[in-house]
């Protein structure tokens, strides 16, 4: 008699679309829910932006793929998005290219303003600038 890690490894897998055509499952009516996580955490290897901006610039990205919101929104949303790296990188890249135009406080405000558009929290930016 064979196992059940026996069985499951001489099975062969079918595509998705195969098996609801068998079950008579319309094509239109499959969750893609697993593409959709694939797409986001492809996404998230390659991020560079604040985790606001990334989620929103996500949520575009698949809606325009066509994927309803439903199926990625809750994912997309308990999806962990560092910003440290991020914040730190634009800052110092603010910071040189805006040191030779403003100096004091106004540079200080207009980094800070700079960092919150591209959608940092107030708080975070604080702790980076105040370094």
């Amino acid at each position: 008699m064979k196992t059940d890690i026996q069985i499951a490894q001489e099975a062969k897998m079918k595509h998705i679309k195969e098996v609801a055509s068998v079950l008579e499952i319309r094509e239109e009516d499959l969750d893609f829910y697993g593409k959709a996580v694939k797409l986001i955490d492809k996404k998230l290897k390659s991020n560079k932006l604040s985790a606001s901006n990334f989620r929103m610039h996500t949520s575009n990205y698949l809606v325009n793929l066509g994927y309803p919101k439903e199926v990625f929104s809750e994912y997309l949303m308990d999806v962990h998005v560092s910003d440290d790296g991020n914040l730190e990188k634009d800052y110092n890249m603010l910071m040189r290219k805006y040191s030779k135009k403003y100096s004091g406080d106004k540079l200080k405000y207009f980094i800070k303003g700079k960092l919150y558009q591209k959608g940092y929290s107030l708080d975070k930016i604080g702790e980076v600038i105040d370094e």
